[in-house]
């Protein structure tokens, strides 16, 4: 493959592995996250930093806005949240009676997602995709309409993953 594509390959792989990170380590223990911590997080994860004349090569400069572009549409997800206290196989953060569900697939049929009863879903959206979405929840699986599959699509290719609020 060229260069190009080898570096876009390279660029996908550290992004969605930054996204991921962000999703399950950042908040594990309760820890709250602030944005100068994503950023100090950032820096050391993708391994950006200043040249020795003060300037950010322009690669660099294109990972940290796709990181802004993901956190404007989906920081919710992170800042401020802690982990979900539950047996689930996907990352789940929470706050404030929101679980945020980071979901690497398309497929919207069968989100396996284990809750106590204490939780019970008013509303799902999946964040810069589609609010009020049609669902069902039975037999610890979420199951989600989606109107705009290409967008979720596009997202998902775009960032590895869409985000999924659920309010309870």
């Amino acid at each position: 493959a060229p260069l190009y594509l080898k570096s876009v390959r390279k660029l996908q792989e550290k992004r969605f592995v930054f996204v991921k990170i962000l999703a399950i380590i950042i908040p594990e223990n309760g820890a709250k996250v602030s944005k100068i911590k994503c950023f100090q997080f950032a820096q050391q994860t993708l391994n950006i930093g200043p040249m020795a004349d003060g300037t950010i090569p322009v690669h660099e400069v294109e990972r940290l806005k796709e990181m802004g572009a993901w956190l404007q549409i989906c920081g919710e997800a992170i800042y401020e949240t802690s982990p979900f206290e539950g047996e689930n196989e996907i990352p789940v953060t929470v706050k404030d009676q929101i679980l945020y569900l980071f979901w690497e697939s398309t497929d919207f049929e069968k989100i396996p997602l284990i809750l106590g009863q204490e939780w019970q879903i008013r509303n799902v959206e999946i964040l810069g995709v589609q609010k009020d979405c049609c669902f069902s929840y039975e037999k610890e699986q979420l199951q989600i309409s989606v109107e705009n599959m290409e967008k979720a699509i596009r997202m998902s290719e775009r960032f590895g993953m869409n985000v999924i609020k659920i309010m309870t």
